[in-house]
C-alpha cells in the first residue's frame, strides 16, 4: 500500500508539474458530456415517479375516508 501511495503522490507532482493545474481537468468536459444525460433523466424520471406515488398516495388516502365516513356516520347516529 505504501508504494502505491508514493506512486500516485509522483504522479500527481509530475503531472502538475509538466501540465498545471490543468492537467487535472483535461477529461473532464468529455467526461461530462457522457455523464450528463444519463443524469438529467435519472433525476428527472425520479421526481415523476415520485410525484406520481404521492398522488397516488393522496387519492388512495381519500378514497378510504369515503370508504369509512358511512360506517362512522352510522356509528355516531347510533
Amino acid at each position: 500500500r505504501q508504494d502505491e501511495i508514493n506512486n500516485e503522490s509522483v504522479l500527481l507532482v509530475v503531472n502538475c508539474r509538466f501540465e498545471g493545474w490543468h492537467g487535472f481537468y483535461k477529461g473532464l468536459s468529455a467526461n461530462l458530456t457522457r455523464v450528463t444525460p444519463a443524469t438529467v433523466i435519472t433525476f428527472a424520471v425520479y421526481e415523476n415517479v415520485s410525484h406520481y406515488l404521492q398522488e397516488l398516495k393522496q387519492r388512495h388516502k381519500i378514497e378510504e375516508e369515503k370508504r369509512h365516513l358511512p360506517v362512522l356516520i352510522k356509528k355516531v347516529e347510533t
